[in-house]
C-alpha cells in the first residue's frame, strides 16, 4: 500500500509548504505581556480622566477574553501544567 506524503509534501518538493506550529510557551508569553500592557493602559487613563475608558476597556477586554480562549484551545487538555 502507499503511503501518503507527510502534510506540506517532501522537502523539495515543488509547492513545498512550510508548516509553522504554535509555540504554546510563546504564546503564553505574549498573551501575559499584552494583559499587562492593557492594565497600564486603563490605568493610564483612568489618571488622565479620559471619558474613553469605557470603550477602551470594553474592546479590549473582549479582544483578551478570545486571546486566553484561544490559548486554552490551543493547549489542548485540561490540568496541562504547560
Amino acid at each position: 500500500m502507499a503511503r501518503c506524503p507527510p502534510i506540506g509534501g517532501y522537502p523539495g518538493d515543488a509547492g513545498t509548504v512550510i508548516v509553522m506550529v504554535m509555540n504554546k510557551h510563546i504564546y503564553r508569553t505574549v498573551m501575559l505581556a499584552l494583559s499587562l500592557v492593557f492594565a497600564a493602559l486603563i490605568a493610564i487613563l483612568a489618571l488622565l480622566g479620559s471619558g474613553s475608558i469605557g470603550l477602551v476597556a470594553g474592546v479590549g477586554g473582549v479582544l483578551l477574553g478570545l486571546g486566553w480562549a484561544l490559548y486554552g484551545v490551543v493547549t489542548g487538555k485540561r490540568g496541562s501544567t504547560v
